[in-house]
């Protein structure tokens, strides 16, 4: 995923951009992970296909310190492909609960 650059703070919205490209197997479903959960499809702002690469724009809100996103897109019969990954670190604490 790659992001425009510049510092960040915790909470801060970010638009961050994924593109699939083609192996010859065709291009099914592209999942992104932010931190090992997954992203909601909801997130995604747009996207454009072409004939050979899907691109897909997602507004991700950044957590406190390092934000670890994985992207994997699959081919038609559902078999994934290499995942990339991209690491972005955002100011600020943590948030903790407290539980009594």
């Amino acid at each position: 995923m790659a992001v425009p650059p510049g510092a960040y703070a915790g909470g801060a919205e970010v638009e961050g951009t994924v593109r699939a490209r083609d192996q010859h197997g065709g291009i099914g479903a592209i999942r992104l992970f932010q931190n090992g959960k997954l992203v909601p499809a909801d997130r995604q702002t747009r996207g454009q296909k072409q004939k050979t690469a899907i691109t897909r724009i997602y507004r991700v809100a950044l957590v406190a310190r390092t934000n670890q996103f994985t992207a994997i897109a699959a081919n038609d019969q559902h078999i994934d492909g290499e995942a990339a990954q991209a690491r972005i670190t955002a100011s600020g604490r943590c948030q903790t609960s407290m539980l009594s």
